[in-house]
C-alpha cells in the first residue's frame, strides 16, 4: 500500500540528506486554507476588466499552493538585484526560477534536518520500498502562457530530452538505481510515476536541489516546435540560425533565461534575455502563478523582480551600501566587508541577517593521486607525504590574515552542525607543526640539496603547480601563504590561475599536479560526497577513479584501489536504503575511510556568513542556509517578500 503524503500527515520517507536526520513531506491543502474567493493584484484586475486576462479563479489551479508569511503583505513595488556577470544565471534561478514538483521546507532553521516537501506536486506517493514515487499534479494548474500543465509535460521531458541521446548523453546518477534509469509513466493527466528498478532512498531528496528541475522547465506545448522528433524541419532552421546542430537551437529555445518567450512556473516571468546587453533585467508578474497567502491573495506581492547589471564587485558594494540593493547574500556579502556593511546600516536602511554556508572549507587542497607523471603519482598517493604538507600548513596565520579571523583550522569534513559531523576526519593533522611535518615528509622525500629543497625519486627538486579557476582569485592570496609555509620544509609549489574553461578541462582530463576548490559536502553531505570519495567532477584528486565510478568501461576510467571500491558499495547500500538510521551509519563508514585515508586537505572552516536586507523588505528570513543544493535564498519563498515603501 502506497503512503499518501500531504499537509495532514508528517510521513518520514527517507534519510537526512543535506546534514541531517530525517527527511519528510508534507502536502498542502490549500483550498481550505484561504479562507474565501481569491484576490490578485490591482493590476491583474484592471486587465481582467479590460478583457485582457481571464478571472483570477480560472488562473488559478483548484487547490493553489498557500504560503504561510510571517505576516499577510501587500501588493507594489520592485525587487531590486545586482547582477555580476559571473554566476548571473544560477542567481536569478535561486530568485525567481526554482519550481520543482518537491522543494526544501520554506524557512528551515534546524541545520541538522532537511525536509522535503510538495510544491509543483500536490502529493507524493511512495511505495513501501522506495522504489516508486507518484507525483500528483494541481489540477488546474497553467504555464504562464495560459496554456495547462500536466502529466504530458513531464513525460515530455522524460522522453523527449532525457532519454534524447543527442540532448542528453547519459542520465544523471542520481536517476539510476539497480543499474537502470528511472522509468517515468504517465498515470492520467494529473499523475505522473517515477519507477526505479531498485530502492531510491536519495531520490526526493535529489530532486530538492537545482539538479530536480527538469520535469518542471519542460512545456511540451511550445518546446515541440523546436524538438527534431515533433518538427524535422528544426534542422534547417538551426542552419539558417547559424548554429551547429538541432540541438543547440532546441537548448536556446529551452533555456528560459535566454528565452523569454518560453513559458515558465515562476512568479515572475523575465521580459529580456540574459545575454542582452540591457542595463536592466526585468522579470515582470506571472497572473498564472499558483501560489496564495492565507488570505487567498495570489502571490508574488511585488511586481517586479529587477536585475541591475554591474560590472564587478566593487560597484556591487557601493549600490549595496547606499541601500540601492534590496536583499544582499553573496558575492560581497564577504566577512572583510561585514564592517563597513555595519557603519552603514543606518545610511542604508538594511540590517543583517544571518546566513549559515552548505560549504564546509574555504578552500579544499586536492594533488593529484592518481597523476600520469609516475614519480609526483608516487608521491602524491603516499599519504605521509599529505600529512606532512598539511602539519606544514600555518592554518591559523591564514585565517587571521585572509579571512579577518573568522573561521579555525578544518579539513575537508562535514559542518558541525551537521549530523554527519566526524571530528577525527575535521581535525586530524590541522596542528601547526613544522618537526612534525618533517618528520612525515623525511619519509618520503628525505634527501634535498644544497638550498634545502626535497629531491624527488628522479634526483631533482620536486616541484608541482596548484591551479586555480579564474572563478576563485582570491585563492591566490592563500597560496602565497601555503607557499611560504612549504617552502620551510622544503617543498617547492607555483600556483596559476586559468580560465573556468581551461580549468575544467585540464582537470576533467587529469593533466594537472593539483588544484584547490571552495568545500561542498559540509551540510550536503549524502548529496555532494565527493570529497570523501570520488563521486562526480568536483572529486579532482581522482579523476581516473571517478571515471571508474560512473563508467568502468568508460574513456579515461582507471579501477581504484581496494579501498575506494569499498567506499563505492558502501554508497550504492545507501542509493538504495531507505531507512533513515542505516543511510547516517552507512555514511559513517565511508567517512571512517576518508579520515584513514586522508584523500584530500581544508584550510579553515567556513565560518556563518550573513546578509543583508533592506527594512522596508518584508518576510525575509531571520536566517538561511546558502549554497547551490540548497538553492541559496529560494526556500525562504521569494514570492512571499513585500515592500512597506
Amino acid at each position: 500500500m502506497n503512503r499518501k503524503l500531504d499537509r495532514r500527515q508528517f510521513v518520514t520517507i527517507s534519510a537526512a540528506a543535506a546534514g541531517g536526520a530525517l527527511i519528510a513531506i508534507r502536502g498542502a491543502d490549500a483550498a481550505s486554507q484561504t479562507g474565501g474567493a481569491a484576490k490578485e493584484a490591482p493590476e491583474l484586475a484592471d486587465q481582467v476588466t479590460a478583457g485582457q486576462l481571464p478571472a483570477v479563479a480560472e488562473r488559478l489551479p483548484k487547490t493553489p499552493l498557500v504560503l504561510e508569511p510571517e505576516q499577510v503583505g501587500t501588493y507594489g513595488g520592485d525587487w531590486l538585484h545586482f547582477l555580476l556577470p559571473a554566476g548571473a544565471a544560477d542567481y536569478i534561478n535561486t530568485t525567481i526560477g526554482y519550481e520543482h514538483l518537491v522543494r526544501w521546507r520554506q524557512g528551515a532553521t534546524n541545520l541538522t534536518t532537511d525536509e522535503v516537501i510538495p510544491n509543483v506536486a500536490e502529493r507524493v506517493d511512495t511505495n513501501p520500498d522506495g522504489s516508486e514515487f507518484t507525483f500528483h499534479l494541481r489540477d488546474g494548474m497553467k504555464w504562464s502562457d495560459g496554456q495547462p500543465f500536466t502529466a504530458d509535460d513531464i513525460v515530455f521531458w522524460y522522453k523527449d530530452v532525457l532519454l534524447n541521446k543527442e540532448l542528453s548523453p547519459a542520465v544523471p546518477e542520481w536517476l539510476i538505481a539497480g543499474e537502470q534509469p528511472v522509468v517515468v509513466e504517465k498515470r492520467d493527466t494529473l499523475s505522473v510515476v517515477f519507477r526505479f528498478a531498485a530502492p531510491s532512498g536519495l531520490f526526493l531528496v535529489n530532486m530538492a536541489t537545482q539538479r530536480g528541475g527538469g520535469p518542471t522547465n519542460s512545456p511540451a506545448h511550445y518546446l515541440k516546435q523546436f524538438h527534431k522528433t515533433y518538427t524535422p524541419q528544426v534542422e534547417q532552421q538551426a542552419k539558417d540560425a547559424q548554429l551547429d546542430d538541432w540541438m543547440a537551437f532546441f537548448n536556446g529555445k529551452a533555456d528560459a533565461w535566454e528565452n523569454p518567450e518560453r513559458p515558465v512556473l515562476h512568479a515572475w516571468v523575465l521580459t529580456g534575455a540574459l545575454g542582452a546587453e540591457a542595463q536592466q533585467l526585468v522579470a515582470v508578474r506571472n497572473p498564472y502563478y499558483w501560489k496564495v497567502d492565507p488570505d487567498g491573495n495570489q502571490l508574488p506581492y511585488m511586481n517586479r523582480s529587477v536585475y541591475g547589471r554591474v560590472e564587478n564587485e566593487e560597484v556591487a558594494l557601493l549600490k549595496a551600501l547606499n541601500g540601492e540593493i534590496d536583499m544582499v547574500a553573496r558575492e560581497v556579502n564577504e566577512l572583510r566587508n561585514k564592517p563597513v556593511f555595519f557603519d552603514n546600516q543606518e545610511k542604508g536602511n538594511f540590517h543583517f541577517f544571518d546566513t549559515t554556508p552548505q560549504q564546509m572549507n574555504q578552500m579544499v587542497l586536492m594533488l593529484n593521486l592518481t597523476h600520469t607523471d609516475a614519480n609526483k603519482q608516487r608521491v602524491f598517493s603516499t599519504k605521509d607525504f599529505r600529512v606532512g604538507l598539511s602539519h606544514a600548513m600555518n592554518r591559523q596565520e591564514i585565517i587571521d590574515v585572509i579571512y579577518v579571523s573568522q573561521g579555525q583550522p578544518w579539513q575537508a569534513a562535514p559542518r558541525p552542525e551537521s549530523a554527519f559531523y566526524h571530528e577525527r576526519l575535521a581535525t586530524q593533522y590541522t596542528e601547526y607543526n613544522v618537526e612534525l611535518a618533517n618528520q612525515h615528509l623525511d619519509k618520503v622525500l628525505p634527501e634535498k640539496d644544497g638550498s634545502g629543497k626535497r629531491l624527488g625519486p628522479d634526483g631533482q627538486p620536486f616541484f608541482f603547480q596548484v591551479e586555480i579557476s579564474s572563478l576563485d582569485p582570491d585563492y591566490a592570496n592563500v597560496l602565497e601563504l601555503i607557499k611560504q609555509h612549504w617552502a620551510a620544509v622544503g617543498i617547492e609549489i607555483a600556483h596559476k590561475v586559468e580560465d573556468q574553461d581551461l580549468f575544467a578541462t585540464r582537470t576533467a582530463g587529469n593533466q594537472h599536479d593539483a588544484c584547490v576548490s571552495r568545500g561542498g559536502g559540509g551540510l550536503g553531505v549524502l548529496m555532494d560526497p565527493f570529497y570523501y570519495f570520488p563521486y562526480n567532477f568536483n572529486a579532482r584528486y581522482a579523476v581516473p577513479w571517478l571515471n571508474w565510478f560512473q563508467n568502468p568501461e568508460g574513456q579515461g576510467a582507471a579501477e581504484p584501489p581496494e579501498i575506494v571500491r569499498q567506499e563505492i558499495e558502501i554508497f550504492r547500500e545507501i542509493q538504495t536504503t531507505i531507512d533513515p538510521a542505516q543511510q547516517i551509519n552507512l555514511m559513517r563508514q565511508i567517512l571512517d575511510i576518508a579520515a584513514d585515508q586522508f584523500w584530500c586537505m581544508g584550510v579553515a572552516l567556513r565560518a556563518n556568513e550573513y546578509g543583508t536586507v533592506k527594512n522596508t523588505l518584508m518576510n525575509t528570513p531571520r536566517n538561511s542556509v546558502t549554497g547551490w543544493l540548497h538553492a541559496d535564498l529560494a526556500p525562504t519563498n521569494p514570492p512571499q517578500y513585500f515592500k512597506t515603501g
